[in-house]
């Protein structure tokens, strides 16, 4: 019965704590990526994300940082929006 414990507690420490939450996000991500690029093998899959995908692959790295900025600031403003709305109109239902 403790190891069963013991064990359940490892597997919520391995969830909830900011590192293993990053593991199990990333695993996430690259499994999505393989399953919905049909990558086969570890070798096309490091192949994949050394070299990138798509036209934004083809731009220098500051050119991909500013992308990034650029869309991640767009959609945090709509999105934080959204939410202000959603508060907004929550008590007139």
């Amino acid at each position: 019965m403790v190891a069963q414990a013991r064990d359940r507690e490892r597997h919520l420490l391995l969830v909830s704590d900011p590192t293993g939450r990053a593991f199990v996000r990333i695993g996430f991500m690259v499994m999505g990526a393989a399953s919905i690029y049909g990558i086969h093998g570890s070798e096309a899959l490091i192949n994949f994300y050394d070299d990138g995908f798509g036209p934004l692959a083809r731009l220098p790295l500051w050119g991909q940082a500013l992308s990034f900025l650029v869309a991640s600031d767009f959609l945090t403003y709509w999105i934080h929006r959204g939410f202000h709305r959603a508060a907004c109109h929550a008590g007139t239902a």
